[in-house]
């Protein structure tokens, strides 16, 4: 189906927000935020949702859940790594 992405970008002396405020015919709100944090420290990255669809939010919320821990677990597999293997040659 067709969903709405309203993409917002919030840039701070501290952190970094990349927003998601969409919706869709089933979501009615998809309220999805990354936490970019900056500075001296090491960078910390968070994910933190707000999901509302009605009998189906638990639903959603689960695929949810599981889609960005997997992909914070590829996040701190990527990082411990250096990034190694990644290329960024869009040629191919």
């Amino acid at each position: 189906g067709k969903q709405a992405v309203r993409i917002t970008i919030t840039d701070s002396e501290d952190e970094f927000i990349v927003r998601d405020n969409g919706y869709s015919r089933l979501i009615k709100k998809w309220d999805h935020k990354v936490y970019i944090s900056r500075g001296n420290r090491p960078i910390r990255y968070r994910d933190e949702l707000d999901v509302s669809a009605g009998l189906l939010t638990p639903f959603v919320w689960l695929f949810a859940y599981v889609f960005y821990h997997h992909r914070q677990r590829r996040w701190r597999k990527l990082v411990s790594q250096n990034f190694n293997g990644i290329s960024l040659d869009r040629t191919n």
